[in-house]
């Protein structure tokens, strides 16, 4: 296996809410243990609440996959959209859009579509020819019982 993909169904996990809920943050502080939920007296912010939370339990449940696996590089897609996560040099995360990126580069179509972003990330998860290293179960196990854990539900 090169890599965790993991599919949201695009109506609960909407491309506002991935926009708007994809930031850098504390995730354990800043939504899990929040302290403030805001309520319908301000939409906007109560959208971002809920933006941020379903960002969130997407990307820890696909963390999870990876950390179970052993792999790192993960993939979280919509069909309309691709978020790429990468733990080789601390978690980094990319949000790609094949529809509007195409539009907005059409000389480089061949790079903005799916089918050139999956390939890109292939490549990358499979690294340079015998570079690839899994991560062994001692470092799985270290791994998951470091981590915190947030009995979320999708």
């Amino acid at each position: 296996m090169v890599y965790v993909s993991e599919y949201k169904l695009p109506h609960k996990l909407t491309a506002p809410h991935l926009r708007l809920g994809l930031h850098a943050m504390d995730i354990h502080k800043e939504v899990v243990n929040r302290k403030m939920i805001p309520t319908s007296v301000d939409p906007v912010a109560r959208f971002q609440y809920h933006a941020e939370k379903l960002t969130a339990s997407a990307i820890t449940q696909t963390y999870h996959y990876m950390i179970e696996s052993g792999l790192g590089y993960g993939l979280l897609t919509t069909g309309a959209r691709l978020l790429c996560f990468s733990t080789s040099t601390g978690t980094s995360l990319k949000l790609s859009e094949p529809g509007p990126e195409v539009l907005a580069h059409p000389n480089n179509i061949h790079t903005c579509t799916a089918v050139g972003q999956y390939l890109a990330f292939t490549l990358m998860a499979l690294g340079p020819p015998g570079g690839r290293q899994e991560i062994g179960q001692e470092e799985r196990l270290r791994a998951t019982e470091n981590l915190k854990t947030w009995p979320e539900d999708f």
